[in-house]
Order: C-alpha cells, then structure tokens, then sequence
C-alpha cells in the first residue's frame, strides 16, 4: 500500500484560511478561493432571507 499525503485545511481568524496540501500552488489556491466563496455564501444566505422577509413585512 502507498503512503497517503496528509492535506491540512486550517481556518483562522489571523490568517484567514491556510491550505497545506501535497499539490501544485495553483490547484491549492483555486480550492481556498472556492472554499472562501463557499463560506462566503453560507454567512451571507441569512442575512439575505433576512431582509427579504423585512421587504415582505413592510410592503404588507
């Protein structure tokens, strides 16, 4: 059996998030990029609902 490489996904309030992973730069960055606009889009999705349960509010 093959060795497998350890990938570490570390998420800090410092550093924001850190990628160490046995691949090339670009392949790591596209994943934390994709990773941040993931985490980006949970955070944001109830701010949204949010507001638009406000616009129904008032417009009643």
């Amino acid at each position: 059996m093959e060795k497998y490489k350890r990938i570490l996904l570390r998420l800090t309030m410092k550093n924001g998030l850190e990628l160490k992973a046995p691949v090339t730069d670009d392949i790591s960055r596209a994943v934390a990029f994709a990773i941040k606009w993931v985490a980006v889009g949970i955070a944001v999705s109830p701010m949204l609902y949010g507001m638009a349960k406000l616009i129904i509010a008032v417009k009643s």
